[in-house]
């Protein structure tokens, strides 16, 4: 909850909203945010935008694809990506609470894309990430 977190940052409540966000990226790879900043108009415009992105033909893609960027800049396009093999983990859940990932892990068959956030800084260590 970003509003926690901007009313005070140093308040052991923004602390705390801090900590799940961390254990939700490291746990998951990602995370649901929520700020009263935005509104449903705003996050149904956000998807709309999203999906006609990713409407798009496959040519008209990749040339926002970077591999010589280790995809750090762009669009990564499917089956590009291996995920983590947790199959050994995996194996030793009960059936009911076995997910249904393939084991071994194939190739991620979803698009990625990293959007940037922020101006681009003037000065940096790793200017080729600014393509």
């Amino acid at each position: 909850d970003l509003d926690v977190y901007f009313a005070d940052p140093t308040s052991d409540a923004a602390k705390a909203e801090c900590k799940k966000a961390a254990d939700g990226l490291h746990e998951y790879g990602m995370l649901v945010v929520r700020t009263s900043n935005a509104t449903e108009e705003d996050n149904s415009r956000f998807i709309d935008l999203i999906e006609s992105y990713f409407e798009q033909p496959r040519e008209d893609k990749m040339s926002e694809v970077h591999p010589e960027l280790s995809f750090q800049v762009g669009a990564t396009p499917d089956h590009t990506e291996l995920p983590r093999n947790h199959c050994t983990r995996i194996n030793s859940f009960a059936d009911p609470d076995k997910p249904l990932s393939a084991c071994p892990p194939e190739l991620d068959p979803k698009w990625r894309y990293f959007w940037r956030i922020g101006e681009r800084p003037e000065s940096t260590k790793h200017p080729e990430l600014n393509a």
